[in-house]
């Protein structure tokens, strides 16, 4: 004897079945208009989008390989308006490879990671910040010698920086650094990867989870994933 979910003592497995499929029928056009498209929003960009940030005023930082969206020449980053429109009032700075991560920091200046080396007319190796209005920031130019896969703006400022690189301000750092909020090498914080971290996710307890292809990392074995602490 099977008990029915509406209530009475019998209630046959073929009569559950249906009324679950006309349950389904039911919900379905709701789950549809749920995972639709937004008809208004379409910036069309040329390439690969490989980065999203939003902003605090809804902005929204996009990065990739890109060099038109919204019907507008931009290589490789642009910023929309909530519309998907490009906000002219950030700088058409053009970056000459892949960005593969994009942090805005609390101060409101937003950090690129990727395989460039030249932002605008200036070289920057796979790292550089922008001002809020996109400008470049001139002081800020930590030079990594390999990829830069991700970052973690950290709400004192500093900045947690991942990817394929050996070196870093000028110092070893394998894979992993992480930055004073003027560019300089944190030199307290070197967890020391094995191999290189993709991915960076930064918990409200100031803990951070780190994801790659490493198999030790804090001078532990982890396989591909961690957590590492705030120090």
């Amino acid at each position: 004897m099977q008990r029915n979910i509406l209530g009475s003592s019998r209630f046959s497995t073929t009569t559950l079945h249906c009324f679950l499929l006309l349950l389904a029928f039911a919900l379905l056009p709701a789950l549809c208009a749920a995972q639709s498209a937004d008809d208004g929003y379409d910036p069309n960009a040329s390439n690969t989008v490989l980065t999203l940030a939003v902003q605090p005023d809804g902005k929204l930082l996009v990065g990739g390989d890109f060099t038109t969206i919204a019907g507008t020449t931009r290589f490789r980053l642009t910023r929309l308006n909530a519309d998907g429109g490009v906000d002219t009032g950030f700088a058409a700075t053009s970056v000459n490879s892949s960005i593969f991560a994009i942090a805005v920091q609390a101060n409101g200046q937003i950090v690129i990671g990727g395989s460039f080396t030249q932002v605008g007319a200036s070289a920057r190796n796979r790292i550089a910040r922008l001002n809020a209005d996109g400008s470049l920031d001139s002081a800020f130019n930590p030079d990594a010698n390999g990829t830069v896969s991700a970052l973690a703006a950290q709400p004192d400022g500093k900045l947690v920086v991942s990817g394929g690189f050996t070196a870093i301000v000028g110092q070893t750092r394998n894979y992993i650094a992480r930055l004073n909020a003027d560019g300089t090498l944190d030199s307290a914080f070197n967890p020391n990867a094995s191999g290189g971290v993709i991915a960076l996710a930064l918990q409200p307890d100031g803990k951070l989870v780190v994801g790659g292809q490493f198999a030790v990392i804090g001078g532990q074995s982890r396989l591909n994933i961690a957590r590492l602490n705030a120090n």
